[in-house]
């Protein structure tokens, strides 16, 4: 019996696992973040920025219809979407939608707090308010389509429900909690509002963020939240800006 334990104790000695060992880069090739471009083409990299994590919202939305015979072909969690099934995640225990968008916030996060260790400057301070933005625009974004999964619909009703972690800190030992649905769109406002007192007008590569982005964004949020005027504004300030349709039978379809 005493050989037993002493058994478990060394297989337990050799699961265990110290803090200092998560700040060892697993390959020494791996660059860390330090300048204004760095942090620029972390922004490039598509998978973590470019998309929206939101496809499970199209299930919850009216959108489109799904006959009987099409729903019994679509996966569990889309069918349980579709019909707004109560509990519907209690067998998944990984989403592109959660996953996905948590990880554009710990980009946005790491920028932000690399950021704060590079001086603004009469030279840099363009670059470096875009960067800025771009991450305030980014985490945001983040912010809302997992709000608009995976917490409850923004009415004053709702204010003091529990919504989503709001995860401003990259550091994945930080301690975090259930933000309320009135502190999570207080965060998604406040991020976009401050960007767009960063960004230009216009950006140079149209994917990127800009003041008419985070305008349009922002009337966007605020329709969800059933606050029109705000709404209204918002979307006249992102046309004052830009208001070009593009018509699509002109597009070149041989030039992608």
């Amino acid at each position: 019996m005493k050989n037993k334990y002493i058994i478990i104790a060394l297989l337990l000695s050799l699961c265990s696992c110290k803090k200092e060992w998560l700040d060892v880069k697993r390959d020494k090739s791996l660059v860390v973040p330090s300048t204004l471009q760095d942090l620029q083409l972390m922004f490039n990299y598509e998978d973590l920025t470019a998309f929206n994590h939101i496809g499970l919202a199209q299930y919850f939305s009216d959108d489109f219809y799904m006959p009987n015979e099409v729903l019994s072909s679509v996966s569990q969690i889309e069918r349980d979407a579709y019909v707004w099934k109560d509990e519907m995640f209690q067998y998944r225990t990984a989403m592109a939608e959660w996953n996905g968008s948590y990880a554009q916030i710990f980009t946005a996060n790491l920028i932000l707090e690399t950021l704060e260790t590079i001086e603004r400057t009469s030279t840099n301070k363009n670059e470096w308010d875009n960067v800025k933005g771009a991450a305030l625009s980014l985490r945001s974004r983040a912010f809302f389509n997992l709000a608009q999964c995976f917490a409850p619909v923004y009415s004053s009703a709702n204010a003091t429900s529990l919504a989503i972690p709001l995860k401003v800190k990259s550091d994945i030992l930080a301690p975090v909690k259930r933000a309320t649905v009135k502190e999570t769109y207080n965060q998604i406002v406040n991020d976009l509002k401050t960007s767009v007192e960063l960004l230009p007008n216009v950006p140079k590569y149209k994917v990127d963020a800009s003041k008419a982005s985070s305008y349009g964004q922002l009337a966007r949020i605020y329709l969800v939240m059933g606050d029109y005027d705000k709404a209204l504004i918002n979307a006249n300030l992102c046309l004052g800006i830009s208001n070009e349709l593009i018509d699509y039978n002109t597009v070149d379809l041989s030039n992608p």
